[in-house]
């Protein structure tokens, strides 16, 4: 058995890309829901340290079912597009940074674009003054010293960095709810898929994209769901429909999920410019 092998399916007509990806997304979904439910046992027996664990295993779950549907939301003749896109399902980067695009309430994609840019540089400068320590990229930093104990290069020093002795944690329901909402709408189903894909294929997107457009086509996606009775009927509620139709934001395929690399020895020359600024405005010191 070979792993990673979602680029596979481009070498597939449309009906048969679909048919897998709902499996992948039923699959998901299940294992989202699992996860979550570990993570608020967790929470519950106050262990923070665990419960943070499995809370960015399932944030990552969950952001794979809104990588797939992105791909349903893109135009399957546009064959690059759907490979840029099947790239980031196997990206740690990209998925925490679907996660943290669906934690906001954006108003339009060029919103989207300018806050999921500011998560991308691979080092950046923060601290008392905005400029004393030089950090790693935030999402994957903040991912890894949740999960890992490891020794690293803090300014001169050397320290080991890990969850610490106190970890907090509260487990984030935002983004299973809506995995949840949306399988029981029938959008992650077979059927589901092909209204999606028919209602978005010829939707231009770009910066200028606003929320009450994408807002408007999930309402059109939904009506269809119920139409043709491809919702779950035995489980969907008032809250699941308003789930998707108020949390479902904005396609992200267009927007670049790579790293963004950053010199470490440029930040370090603004940093020494700045705090030799603030020496002399405070000082008087040249």
């Amino acid at each position: 058995m070979e792993p990673r092998r979602l680029k596979a399916i481009l070498q597939l007509p449309a009906n048969r890309r679909f048919d897998l990806i709902a499996e992948g997304l039923e699959a998901l979904t299940r294992q989202v829901a699992r996860l979550y439910e570990d993570a608020k046992h967790l929470e519950r027996l106050e262990r923070p340290h665990g419960a943070g664990i499995v809370e960015a295993f399932y944030l990552e779950e969950a952001a794979k079912v809104l990588i797939l549907l992105d791909l349903v939301r893109t135009d399957p003749r546009n064959g690059k597009a759907w490979s840029t896109q099947i790239s980031w399902f196997y990206s740690h980067l990209a998925r925490c940074l679907y996660a943290s695009a669906y934690q906001g309430s954006p108003a339009s994609l060029g919103e989207v674009r300018g806050y999921i840019n500011s998560l991308r540089e691979s080092h950046y400068l923060d601290g008392p003054n905005d400029v004393d320590w030089i950090f790693r990229n935030q999402p994957i930093s903040e991912r890894e010293r949740v999960l890992y104990v490891d020794l690293v290069e803090a300014g001169d020093d050397l320290i080991w960095w890990g969850p610490g002795e106190n970890p907090m944690c509260w487990v984030s329901s935002r983004l299973p709810e809506l995995v949840s909402s949306l399988a029981s709408m029938g959008i992650t189903s077979r059927g589901g898929l092909d209204v999606v894909s028919a209602a978005w294929k010829d939707v231009p997107i770009d910066d200028s994209m606003l929320w009450s457009e994408v807002r408007r086509m999930n309402g059109q996606v939904l009506e269809s769901m119920i139409e043709g009775k491809l919702y779950d009927e035995a489980s969907a509620t008032k809250d699941d429909f308003s789930t998707v139709l108020n949390h479902w934001i904005f396609p992200l395929r267009t927007l670049d999920l790579s790293e963004k690399k950053v010199s470490v020895e440029e930040l370090k020359q603004k940093r020494q410019r700045v705090l030799e600024q603030y020496l002399y405005e405070e000082w008087g010191y040249p």
